[in-house]
């Protein structure tokens, strides 16, 4: 129904006195995967109607907080591939947004975890490209699908960090880079010390 809506000022009134928030804040995670499904592609049909003129309907300004992002990115971990879509779509979303509230509170907790998360993810990934290249798998041999998988999951990560990257936000991409330096780099960096050394 939100996507069919054309007049603005039937959005607005459907968006006006925090209703929708309440929708979003509900606590899907007493529900089962149907309706989680669902719940996902009402969120996706919200970002798709927010611009300049509708954002201010998803935001308290008491709390400093959007509901719309920090309810998706509660789903950023999760297994089904088509909800992490969505979770990263939201999220480039309100990175793309020109409004100053949207910056600082991707520039603040609890949402600058989500860099955190990024950063770990990719270097797990990192070491199961690793881990299946080498042939340090289960059976000790190599084992194609898992390769190819981890490697295709590793690519979409890679495109995900370039897509924030290039938008370009000085102060998002100085957080990220130091989650990348921090969760990623140092850690491989590290681990690959202690093999070495115990290789010798």
């Amino acid at each position: 129904m939100i996507l069919t809506i054309k007049n603005k000022g039937c959005l607005y009134y459907i968006f006006s006195n925090n209703f929708i928030n309440q929708i979003i804040s509900n606590n899907f995670e007493k529900y089962d995967e149907d309706f989680l499904s669902y719940y996902v592609n009402f969120l996706k049909s919200l970002a798709l109607k927010i611009d300049m003129t509708t954002i201010q309907f998803f935001f308290f300004k008491d709390r400093n907080s959007f509901p719309l992002l920090e309810n998706a990115l509660k789903l950023y971990n999760h297994p089904d591939s088509m909800i992490k879509n969505v979770v990263r779509n939201i999220y480039l979303k309100f990175c793309k947004m020109n409004y100053e509230p949207i910056y600082k509170y991707l520039c603040s907790l609890p949402s600058i975890s989500y860099f955190a998360f990024i950063a770990c993810s990719l270097r797990d990934l990192t070491i199961s490209v690793d881990r299946a290249a080498f042939g340090y798998t289960e059976h000790n041999k190599f084992d194609y699908q898992s390769f190819k998988s981890a490697h295709d999951d590793l690519v979409d990560e890679i495109l995900y960090l370039q897509d924030i990257f290039s938008i370009n936000l000085e102060k998002i991409n100085s957080i990220l880079i130091n989650s990348l330096m921090y969760y990623y780099i140092l850690p491989l960096l590290f681990d690959s010390i202690i093999i070495q050394r115990d290789f010798k």
